[in-house]
């Protein structure tokens, strides 16, 4: 390639072959809590979470959700099911119904 030709690259399209990515925990992302006037959560660190692109998100979500029932935030359990429902998944294509399968 010379020096006057650009490669194609879409983006967000990562140069790196998969098989060369770091594996393990990356900062991709800046995370600010909204709610913090005192500063207490200032030195506290965030993950974020893709249910969209990322399967296993999807599925610590859904397993997320079930804890949250059982410690006795339905609310939060209720809340994080319907927002998965909406998420298209290979066995929720369209992004309806159930989220995952639920424990009981």
């Amino acid at each position: 390639m010379s020096a006057d030709q650009q490669p194609s690259v879409t983006v967000g399209q990562s140069l790196t072959p998969k098989s060369e990515r770091p594996v393990g925990l990356i900062q991709k992302y800046h995370v600010q809590r909204a709610n913090d006037t005192t500063g207490k959560h200032d030195s506290c660190r965030y993950f974020v979470l893709d249910p969209l692109h990322d399967p296993l998100a999807y599925e610590a979500l859904v397993d997320y959700a079930t804890y949250a029932r059982e410690a006795g935030f339905q609310s939060l359990y209720d809340d994080l099911l319907n927002w998965l429902a909406t998420i298209p998944t290979p066995s929720n294509k369209a992004g309806n119904g159930e989220a995952g399968e639920q424990r009981g």
